[in-house]
């Protein structure tokens, strides 16, 4: 199955006015330091709620000690997401006319398909 991301939006927080769309084959995110590279990144991986462990520590639900070289990412998605939803959009291209599917998650909840 060849399934691409196309397009990842917040709801609120920092990303909320930002839609990133992606182009199929390689993508780059580039920028100065605190211009939400990380949040964007770490936003994917908690809506598929890729590295459960990662995902607790982007709640904070576990304590920075846990991980000492990623401290700065404790709680990441709580702060940065603010309450609100991410999604992200994507095509499964097996299909004839393709199929598009979108994946949302809050902080509060398993992610939706």
């Amino acid at each position: 199955m060849q399934t691409v991301l196309e397009k990842i939006s917040a709801t609120k927080g920092f990303l909320e006015n930002c839609p990133v769309e992606l182009v199929p084959g390689l993508n780059c995110i580039i920028g100065a330091r605190g211009t939400c590279k990380s949040t964007l990144v770490e936003s994917i991986r908690f809506a598929f709620d890729a590295n459960t462990s990662r995902v607790q520590m982007l709640l904070g639900k576990t304590l920075k000690d846990d991980a000492p070289a990623f401290a700065s990412f404790h709680e990441m998605v709580s702060k940065t997401l603010e309450g609100g939803t991410v999604q992200c959009e994507l095509l499964d291209k097996d299909e004839p006319d393709g199929i598009r599917y979108s994946v949302e998650r809050d902080h509060d909840s398993i992610r939706r398909i």
